[in-house]
């Protein structure tokens, strides 16, 4: 990576505030662009090649795969976000669009005083000592989700998506659960912008194939 991007694959991934997406220091190779056939339908991911180089190449424009691409093209890294579908969104857009996490800006405003230790402290209550030990992993996860919600949250916030809340939600003792505004499928259109002004290229229609390490 170019030291004149004043980034570096560490730096990134100290500083990324969502997990999940596939992002890499690589090049790409392989990836084709479907063709339709005659009845509207992606037949043949062959038919197309071609190779680019970028920084930063995240595989799936869903939430994570938004957001990862967003704050690594702020970071000032060059970044290829490629999306298999027409849209970006994925699951994201379609789910319910709720975030139940402590410590963001909408609890400080209506004086909510919340903190991650609360907040897994009622988690532990209500599922008991034995499924924690038997997520293994999985818990681990959650630990990061439970020590960074409230910071992605706050990140979504400050680069323009709505959110209702906090509000109640069932086994916590504090308001927790922030809503997508007005839906779950609002957030694309906020973000694309601002995706496309930090330079990232965007791939629709486009899936990654393989994914060649440098090194």
């Amino acid at each position: 990576m170019s030291g004149e991007k004043n980034v570096t694959r560490r730096g990134f991934l100290k500083g990324a505030l969502t997990l999940g997406a596939v992002a890499a220091t690589a090049s790409l190779a392989g990836c084709g662009t479907p063709q339709a056939n005659g009845s509207g339908t992606s037949t043949d991911t062959t038919a197309v090649s071609w190779t680019q180089e970028a920084d930063i190449i995240v595989v799936g424009g869903g939430a994570s795969g938004c957001a990862a691409a967003l704050a690594a093209g702020e970071a000032g890294a060059s970044v290829i976000l490629l999306e298999a579908s027409s849209a970006l969104g994925g699951c994201g857009s379609l789910c319910v669009g709720s975030m139940t996490t402590p410590v963001t800006k909408l609890q400080a405003e209506k004086g909510i005083d919340d903190s991650v230790e609360l907040y897994l402290a009622d988690v532990e209550e209500n599922i008991g000592e034995e499924p924690i030990k038997r997520a293994g992993d999985d818990w681990n996860l959650f630990l990061i989700q439970a020590n960074e919600g409230g910071k992605s949250v706050d990140w979504l916030i400050d680069h323009g998506v709505m959110f209702n809340g906090p509000l109640a939600y069932p086994h916590h003792s504090k308001d927790r659960m922030h809503m997508l505004s007005p839906t779950s499928a609002a957030w694309p259109p906020v973000l694309q912008p601002k995706i496309e002004a930090a330079g990232v290229e965007i791939k629709f229609q486009t899936k990654g194939i393989e994914l060649v390490m440098d090194g």
